[in-house]
């Protein structure tokens, strides 16, 4: 029950984070259309108006879709875990960091299809060769950190998990998403993503 009731004030929280985002959208939109821009004397009008609602409802649709998409990254995870109870009782590996090895079996068909697609699409637009562009170390830099900080949460996550039990997949994931939601919207608002919206 208790855990039922902590997705619910999730699932209450996130619905305030989307009419909020939706509002922002609104009053940015609204703030843009206003702006011109002076060219000497001449007064140079906004850009033509957009569709936001329309944006925004595909957004909202897509962002749905995605998230229980998603969830299917915690059901892999879960039926997976029985390689990690082999190697953690056959092979001696320490029972919290033999998580690692059910992320292993996951994420490997990620990994196939996504580098698969990937070298599709470079070789059927002769693209190889985009990737000796200038500041391109730095890009490379970021992209491998991100990739490695990714795989980190989620490897933290299956060690928290896996010390919870069997309630580890059922509380340990909301836990996370929650908790990268906070931390990304605080990071939202520090860089700006809310100017130009009223406060409460």
């Amino acid at each position: 029950n208790i855990v039922l009731v902590g997705v619910a004030f999730l699932l209450v929280g996130v619905g305030i984070t989307a009419i909020a985002g939706v509002k922002r959208d609104q009053v940015q939109n609204a703030v843009a259309e206003e702006e011109v821009e002076e060219d000497g004397d001449v007064l140079v009008a906004a850009p033509p108006k957009t569709s936001p609602k329309k944006s925004i409802k595909t957004g909202v649709a897509i962002a749905v879709t995605s998230g229980v998409l998603s969830a299917l990254l915690n059901v892999g995870f879960s039926n997976a875990l029985p390689v990690a109870e082999l190697a953690s009782t056959k092979y001696g590996a320490n029972p919290t960091d033999a998580s690692l090895v059910a992320w292993v079996v996951v994420l490997i068909g990620a990994y196939i299809m996504n580098a698969g697609f990937a070298l599709f699409k470079m070789a059927s637009n002769n693209t190889f060769g985009s990737f000796k562009v200038a500041g391109g170390k730095k890009a490379y830099f970021w992209s491998v950190a991100a990739g490695l900080f990714w795989f980190a949460a989620l490897g933290v996550y299956g060690q928290g998990a896996a010390a919870m039990g069997d309630l580890g997949p059922v509380v340990g994931w909301p836990m996370m998403l929650g908790i990268s939601l906070i931390v990304s919207n605080v990071w939202g608002y520090r860089s700006g993503e809310w100017k130009n919206a009223s406060g409460p």
